[in-house]
């Protein structure tokens, strides 16, 4: 992206995208704030789909194009897997009493959810910043972690249109 804002003779950039997102972390965040800051427009093309993490990085782009209606858009939302097994038990010292929650409790599981909501926070923040609207329309329209196919997501602001009725309209 550094080269292609540099280079006097682009004048857009078209990320395509395909992507069923990934891990929450700096690098990632970085990559949204690196796509929000192009002084150049950047367009998403989402293939087959913009999930997760990879629909954060989209959503920092001035336009997000569904490649056409079974694009799939969304998984807004932050998860943590934990392997609950019973053969091992894990003692922390006297003062870290949340390093290793018991995730087979509901204590555990709410300690683990106050861990990782904090990261949500900021992916719904963001999402919103990006897409142009606030963090309660990211709650309550952008699928609540499940994900919708293209022109559900037009309908619900998510994305912007299909590359072919951009490409029509220029």
């Amino acid at each position: 992206m550094a080269l292609a804002n540099q280079d006097p003779t682009v004048k857009t950039i078209d990320i395509s995208m395909d992507s069923p997102g990934g891990e929450a972390s700096a690098a990632w965040r970085h990559t949204m704030q690196l796509v929000a800051a192009s002084p150049k427009p950047v367009r998403i093309l989402v293939g087959g789909m913009a999930l997760s993490a990879a629909y954060g990085i989209a959503s920092q782009a001035g336009e997000i194009l569904a490649k056409n209606e079974l694009s799939r858009i969304g998984s807004v939302g932050v998860v943590l897997s934990v392997r609950v097994n019973n053969d091992i038990v894990d003692i922390t010292s006297s003062n870290a009493p949340d390093k290793r929650p018991d995730a087979s409790t509901e204590e555990g599981q709410q300690t683990l959810r106050a861990q990782i909501d904090p990261v949500e926070k900021i992916f719904i923040d963001a999402i919103a910043e990006g897409r142009g609207t606030d963090s309660k329309d990211v709650k309550a329209n952008y699928g609540k972690g499940a994900t919708v196919l293209a022109g559900e997501a037009i309908e619900r602001g998510m994305i912007d249109a299909y590359v072919e009725t951009s490409e029509k309209t220029k």
